[in-house]
């Protein structure tokens, strides 16, 4: 098979195009991955207009919960009541209690200044036993509809949103007007890696690859 590299005057131009919030200059200090109380955009390794994804879902996230203005614990996994609609690959979660009452669930996500620097942002649905606000940092993004009866489909929460680099909390406030309480969310942060013009199949011979060098997956502080 005959390998055509791309010119480096094309790799250098893309680079310089996608040096926005997410990215950083080479010679930065490198970041190592984030810790296990967080979340973490994966950075790009290649200019191929890949997309790198890293799970919000409840019960694989790190998500914590409070009951109003006490302190955040982990999550603990729900046996979904009869009424609670699924959201798949997701399960139900919830804290230590279920009086009626206001819940904070909170995951930290971490944009690093990646040296190939992609645009990020965060995607998804959620539900909640009753009802659910969605907030990135102190802005509203989401909430749920069908007021008390935010756990059924229909009523789930929808979410797209850009996040710029640096360390963000993503807090979905819960009310339970009563009886069983908890909350499900799927959805990524998703890093989308620029293309190089070059990459790809080269004319109309499939035998013809373009490859690239990839860079690790390393960020800077």
């Amino acid at each position: 098979m005959k390998i055509a590299y791309p010119k480096a005057g094309v790799i250098a131009a893309a680079l310089a195009m996608v040096m926005t919030t997410a990215s950083a200059p080479p010679t930065a200090p490198v970041q190592a991955a984030g810790n296990a109380g967080s979340v973490r955009a994966i950075c790009c390794k290649c200019i191929d207009g890949s997309q790198q994804k890293a799970s919000l879902n409840s019960r694989t996230a790190p998500w914590r919960v409070a009951t109003g203005n006490g302190a955040p614990a982990p999550v603990v996994n729900a046996n979904p009541d009869p009424g609670w609609s699924p959201l798949a690959p997701a399960g139900w979660v919830k804290g230590a209690s279920s009086a009626p009452g206001t819940y904070n669930y909170t995951l930290t996500i971490v944009v690093p200044r990646c040296v190939i620097g992609g645009r990020v942002s965060i995607k998804g649905q959620f539900g909640a036993d009753n009802s659910a606000k969605l907030f990135l940092g102190t802005t509203q993004i989401s909430q749920t509809s069908g007021g008390i009866n935010g756990f059924k489909a229909p009523n789930f929460g929808s979410f797209s949103n850009a996040v710029p680099a640096g360390t963000h909390t993503l807090r979905l406030e819960v009310k339970n007007e009563g009886g069983p309480t908890g909350m499900i969310l799927v959805g990524a942060l998703i890093t989308e890696c620029p293309k190089s013009t070059e990459l790809g199949a080269t004319g109309s011979d499939p035998k013809v690859a373009v490859a690239c060098k990839c860079d690790p997956d390393v960020a800077s502080t």
